[in-house]
């Protein structure tokens, strides 16, 4: 019974490590897409109160 309490911790700990990985990449692709995205906004003010 022991090994297999360490053995689905281990499954546990892995699957969360997966889920922990896959929300801090979204998280940043995220940002990334938010700053682009902000990136663009300004730079087409910028240009229609150039003009």
């Amino acid at each position: 019974m022991g090994e297999n309490y360490t053995l689905y911790g281990g499954y546990s700990n892995i699957v969360y490590a997966i889920i922990g990985l896959g929300a801090v990449i979204f998280l940043v692709l995220f940002i990334l897409s938010a700053l682009s995205a902000e990136k663009q906004h300004l730079k087409k003010l910028r240009e229609s109160s150039g003009r």
